[in-house]
This record gives structure tokens, sequence and C-alpha cells, in this order.
């Protein structure tokens, strides 16, 4: 007889092509073989409503399992909280985080992320840093996830010097170093597609100076990102410093490439042409993410 482990599996596979009236036969009929429906399930469940944005269902989901007296652990719990974010449904997130104290089930840093993420999403930036200061009351450290989530919260309604001050707050920590790169980037790419190129060349030269180096990822997404709002000279003097920094760097030839032959203007796709000139004399011009090019 099958486990409620191999059934939960199953579940999550009919929530995987969309069908959550097959999840929930098999539901039925775990209940009918007698398998057990516990946490697990619950939270395979909680999960696949919550990408189907079906909040209703989640709600019926929580109200069978307190009827059943299943026990509901922590990964359940917030399951069902990431669930009822990814509907839009805060105000019920946030009563389930009172549900669960109540429960004597204690929020930890994940719950307090999936709120934060939430209100992110939903473009309630008030929220997010109330959220924030909620989660440090519950004695929750904040960590890299948070700090990403709240930046991208802060992108999201344009404020971004809060965003950049998030940045450099992870600075200060040596593991997050690694990370804040991967903002400071995303934050560039943000102000460009915002219409302001000025400020995004301006904040790569200060990563420099506060000891974030942009690497070729950073160039190439900056890159593709003046390319896409039509910037194309300021995307070639880009390319030039990253080229002359990282000699024959093939991501961002690539990018390059890639993003001048997507304009489908005959203008930039001839420029194309003549990069890939140069390209075919570079040893690693056959690898894959240039071939479609050089081909």
């Amino acid at each position: 007889m099958p486990d409620e482990r191999m059934c939960a599996l199953a579940v999550n596979a009919a929530f995987s092509i969309r069908r959550s009236d097959v999840a929930l036969r098999i539901l039925e009929g775990m209940r009918a073989e007698g398998v057990e429906v516990g946490a697990l399930t619950v939270s395979v469940m909680a999960k696949g409503y919550g990408r189907m944005k079906q909040p209703s269902a989640v709600t019926e989901l929580l109200n069978s399992a307190q009827q059943r007296n299943v026990d509901l652990d922590i990964v359940a719990w917030n399951s069902a909280v990431d669930a009822y974010t990814r509907c839009g449904q805060l105000d019920k997130a946030h009563e389930l985080v009172e549900q669960m104290k109540a429960q004597k089930v204690h929020p930890n840093e994940t719950t307090f992320n999936t709120l934060i993420k939430g209100a992110g999403r939903a473009g309630q930036i008030d929220a997010a840093f109330d959220y924030l200061s909620e989660m440090r009351r519950n004695a929750c450290r904040p960590n890299h996830v948070t700090k990403n989530s709240l930046i991208d919260a802060c992108m999201r309604v344009g404020l971004w010097d809060r965003a950049i001050e998030i940045l450099d707050q992870m600075l200060e920590e040596e593991s997050e170093r690694k990370l804040a790169l991967i903002g400071y980037t995303s934050v560039c790419a943000g102000l460009v597609k915002c219409g302001r190129e000025t400020d995004a060349l301006g904040l790569m030269s200060e990563m420099e100076s506060k000891g974030v180096d942009p690497d070729p990822a950073a160039y190439s997404s900056v890159i593709n990102s003046l390319i896409g709002v039509g910037n194309i000279d300021i995307a070639w003097n880009l390319f030039d410093i990253a080229i002359e920094r990282f000699e024959d760097d093939e991501e961002i030839y690539a990018t390059m490439v890639a993003g001048l032959c997507k304009t489908g203007k005959a203008k930039f796709v001839y420029q194309a042409a003549e990069l890939l000139e140069h390209i075919v004399r570079i040893p690693w011009s056959v690898s894959p993410s240039l071939r479609t090019y050089t081909g």
C-alpha cells in the first residue's frame, strides 16, 4: 500500500500539470484507503492551490485539516501562508500567522520572508517593512532572503535609494557580499528600464568604490537592459569598457550579439555581423551560447 509520502508526490505531480481535480481525487483516495493525510499532504496541497490561484480551496483545505485534528507543522503552515500571498490575499496570510501563534506554532524566518515577498509583489511597501519589524519582534533574524525581497519590493515601487541602502547593509556581512553584487546588478538594470541610464552607470562606478566589482554577468545584464530600451550607443560604450576589463569574455560578446540581433533592425544586425567577424577568431566562439550566431 502506498504511504503518505508516495501519495504526496502524486499530488504534487497533478498540480504540476495544473490538474487540481486529479490532486483532489488522490486526496479522497488516500482517505478511502486509510492512508494518513497529515501535514505533508496539507503542505503539498496548499502549495498547489497557491500556484493555481485558488485561495478558497486553501481555506477549505485548512478547515478540513482542523476538523480532522491534523497536527500541522511549521512547513505546512508556511505553505499555506505562501499560498495566500501568491493569491494576493495578504490579510488572510497574516491572519494565518496569528492562528499559528494561537496554536503555539512559532513563526520562523521563512514565515516572515514569505509575508515580505508577498507584500512586495502586491506593491505594499509599507506592509513589507512592517513585517520586517514584526520579524525582529519575534526574535527572527533577517537574512539575505529577507533583504533581497525588500530590495525587490523597493524596486517595484521605484524606491531606488532605499533599495541601495539595503544593499549597502548587505556589504557589512561578509557572507552576503557576493549576493550584494547580484542585487546591485538588478538595481542597475531596473534603473535602465525606468529611463535612468545615467544613474545606473553611476551606480556601477560606485560599486567599485564600495569594494563590489561588477563581473561579466553584471555588465551583460546592464548591456542587455540598455539594448532593450533602445539605447544602443550607451550599450556599445559599456560593452567597450567591459571588454577592456574582461578581455574576450564570452558572456559579454554573446549578450551584445544577441541583443543587436533581437532588435530586428538592419543597422544593428549588421553591427552584430561585424562583431561576429572578431568572434570567429576566438577559440571559444563555437561554444553553445554563441553557436546560434556563429553557425
